[in-house]
């Protein structure tokens, strides 16, 4: 790791180290979205990152820069034609803030809730624990639980499985499984 001269090293790994965890996270919650899509129960993709060029170079490449995040991280639909539209946040501390979540997200999840569309934020507390937080929940903390932020205790009544190494947050991971096992299974040995 090169550090940056005029910041402090402890805060550059702090942030290495959170950014890295995110990237986890975030591929736990693809592995799900795999066995959805693969199952027929949902398809649910990662939303790009918004990113400004800068200048064009040689051979088709390019200099670009990420904008700030506007977007909720995941997107899709789930069987039904139900829309779902979800924040995925990652802590290695004991609570989760409410500001984790930007404006711009917040904009977003809140027009897509208007529309019926399922949103949520999806929290994970030191990879030990995955909760489901209704939008609802999220953006009324204060008023539920007299403070700006959850802990794993207050989030414990949205909590979901993880097991087999799949984050289970549709709840529908076994259904999945069994539709893939069914369509591997030839009609003939199924008798």
């Amino acid at each position: 790791m090169r550090y940056e001269a005029g910041k402090n090293p402890v805060h550059q790994i702090v942030g290495l180290h959170n950014r890295e965890a995110g990237k986890q996270f975030e591929e736990l919650i693809k592995g799900a979205n795999a066995l959805y899509a693969d199952g027929n129960v949902a398809v649910v993709g990662k939303t790009p990152e918004p990113m400004r060029l800068l200048h064009p170079i040689e051979g088709g490449k390019f200099v670009a820069c990420f904008e700030k995040k506007a977007e909720p991280d995941f997107k899709g639909a789930a069987e039904g034609g139900r829309c779902i539209c979800f924040e995925a946040k990652h802590t290695s501390q004991g609570k989760i803030t409410q500001n984790e979540v930007t404006d711009e997200q917040t904009k977003v999840l809140d027009q897509y809730t208007a529309i019926g569309a399922e949103c949520f934020v999806l929290v994970s507390f030191n990879f030990f624990s995955f909760h489901k937080v209704p939008w609802g929940v999220w953006k009324n903390m204060k008023q539920i639980y007299g403070h700006k932020y959850m802990t794993p205790e207050e989030a414990a009544q949205y909590r979901i499985r993880f097991r087999c190494g799949v984050l289970d947050y549709l709840g529908k991971a076994d259904e999945a499984s069994q539709r893939i096992v069914n369509k591997a299974v030839k009609p003939q040995e199924r008798k």
